[in-house]
């Protein structure tokens, strides 16, 4: 109940335009394996299997560290969540000059094609899933995404399961 209030209270304050950004100048794998050890015994009990690849050693990105860490855990609780038992879970970072990406890889059913374009959307949940969850966490994550001047994107995996990746530019015009 209070996570569900907390999202409903989050979800409308990036409505309403009141997201304040407390930006610093954050290294990603740190970040990263926070947000890891957050999720893990919930990928545990469920017998998933989890491993973090970040293939930056010293990356630092310009954030909100507390905003940044709720998107990943967001997306990593619903790569656990959407996985069935035994199945391997991957949070990755990459970076180049301009930009970090953090993808989250998973071995679920996938979503259908369809609602691909709809799952970042307020409130909107899956036909059939019944997995619990009220539909704002994808809407949350991609606000803060974007306020942070980055990107959110997902797709299926050709392989089987879902792939949600996330842009951020290192500097973002006027905010370095």
């Amino acid at each position: 109940m209070q996570l569900l209030i907390e999202n409903v209270l989050d979800s409308a304050k990036i409505e309403n335009g009141g997201v304040h950004l407390n930006r610093q100048w954050v290294n990603l794998h740190p970040l990263i394996a926070k947000a890891a050890n957050i999720i893990r015994p919930m990928a545990q009990a469920k017998n998933l299997g989890f491993e973090m690849r970040c293939l930056c050693s010293d990356c630092r990105v310009f954030v909100d560290e507390t905003q940044f860490l709720q998107v990943l855990v967001n997306l990593l609780g619903n790569a656990i969540k959407f996985s069935p038992e035994g199945k391997m879970i991957l949070l990755e970072a990459i970076t180049d000059s301009a930009s970090s990406q953090i993808s989250i890889f998973d071995e679920g059913p996938g979503i259908d094609e369809a609602d691909l374009g709809h799952v970042f959307e307020r409130y909107w949940q899956g036909k059939g899933v019944g997995k619990g969850g009220h539909g704002l966490g994808l809407h949350i994550v991609s606000k803060v995404v974007r306020a942070h001047g980055g990107t959110v994107s997902a797709f299926n995996r050709p392989s089987g399961g879902t792939a949600f990746e996330v842009s951020v530019p290192h500097v973002n015009s006027g905010l370095s």
